[in-house]
């Protein structure tokens, strides 16, 4: 019994850091589509895409996609949407989970040498990717290893970030839709309550036990089996999110 619960317990503790959006297709080097359609871009930073005009970028560009497959496709990520650009794509905060921590994509990127830093002095991110970019372009990879300093700084400044983004008419918000369960991850516990509940309708039926431990054995799996149901039903509610980049919407579906 002990060691069930036990796995159980390692299970939800897995289960509870698990985050909402996969990605589930790399679409060029700086957008990635996620499990629910929404297509976003890093914000903050450049990163070169496909361009059949310019050979050194087509190469670094493939060589951060085949990254990108092997790093970021079906991969969860913990997501920050914060805009939307000129092609209706979501600018966003994303980050890598780990058990106890998480890594900022944008901050790796550029320690790579995939990504150039965009952010402006007031950003939260300016000095983690100053920092960051400061130690790519010592080791002179990825970007810092093909590009000269005036190619760099006549590479285009992403728009849509929080600095120079645009609240857009109404007529050009684009509004996306869709259906989650957010509280699955409470599953286990509704699994460890019926258990519970068997164990102790199943020890109270054993002989030689008084009357009041009985008793007390019946109240526990009542308990137990009540938590279960009521537990289960909430782990299974989905949840329909709506949002622009101006709102967010939630509604739970009965």
């Amino acid at each position: 019994m002990k060691k069930v619960l036990f796995i159980l317990f390692l299970f939800l503790s897995i289960s509870l850091t698990a985050q909402n959006y996969k990605v589930v297709k790399i679409i060029d080097a700086d957008k990635y589509q996620l499990e629910n359609g929404v297509i976003v871009s890093l914000a903050e930073v450049f990163i070169p895409n496909l361009d059949a005009s310019d050979q050194k970028y087509n190469q670094l560009s493939k060589e951060i996609i085949d990254w990108a497959k092997n790093t970021l496709l079906d991969r969860s990520f913990k997501t920050e949407f914060l805009a939307k650009d000129k092609d209706s794509v979501i600018i966003s905060y994303m980050y890598i989970s780990y058990a106890f921590s998480d890594e900022d994509l944008g901050k790796r990127m550029i320690s790579n040498g995939y990504a150039i830093n965009q952010s402006s002095s007031k950003s939260p991110k300016y000095q983690e990717y100053v920092e960051a970019e400061q130690r790519a372009r010592k080791q002179k990879v990825g970007i810092w290893k093909i590009l000269n300093e005036d190619e760099i700084a006549a590479l285009p400044t992403k728009t849509g970030t929080t600095s120079n983004f645009r609240i857009p008419d109404v007529s050009e918000v684009k509004t996306y839709s869709y259906t989650t369960k957010p509280y699955l991850s409470l599953l286990p516990l509704g699994i460890a309550s019926f258990i519970i509940s068997w164990d102790s309708f199943k020890e109270s039926g054993i002989d030689g036990l008084s009357d009041d431990i009985k008793t007390r054995k019946i109240a526990v799996g009542i308990t137990a089996l009540v938590a279960g149901v009521f537990t289960t039903i909430f782990a299974l509610k989905s949840v329909e999110v709506t949002y622009d980049q101006n709102n967010l919407n939630l509604r739970i579906k009965l």
